[in-house]
């Protein structure tokens, strides 16, 4: 059995996904969703759509949509998931506030009570992020 690992992007304008033996360090499969799952053209509409639905609607948005990359690439022994993109797209993707990133100015984020938001990598297991073991 081989070990794969699976590299995710979320992009403003799609989210792409690539499937990789870990042993061969070889590409085996790649596959894309055409569109970012949240409304809008932008990221700042993304950020918009967070802010007015709700951050847990765009969160299930992105994770169904990572979900559904997993079923295409079909992984047969997944060991590993590296997820990237910008601020706003894993600040979703992880459940973390996005206030900060949507407010300007210390007297608006202290008015919203947003403290600071540590935004750097981290390892994190998948259901601390909403996906499914089974996957």
């Amino acid at each position: 059995m081989t070990d794969e690992a699976v590299a995710i992007d979320i992009g403003t304008s799609g989210v792409r996904g690539q499937l990789w033996d870990l042993r061969t360090e070889k590409v085996l499969r790649t596959a894309i969703i055409t569109r970012n799952p949240i409304p809008g053209a932008n990221v700042m509409d993304h950020l918009s759509f967070a802010m007015e639905r709700g951050p847990e609607k765009a969160r299930v948005l992105l994770l169904n949509a990572i979900s559904e990359l997993l079923v295409r690439l079909h992984p047969g022994h997944l060991t590993r998931l590296a997820v990237c993109g910008n601020p706003i797209q894993l600040s979703l993707f992880t459940g973390q506030e996005i206030r900060d990133l949507a407010y300007a100015g210390k007297n608006k984020l202290a008015e919203e009570n947003v403290g600071t938001v540590d935004r750097s990598g981290r390892i994190l297991s998948g259901e601390a992020v909403g996906m499914s073991p089974d996957l």
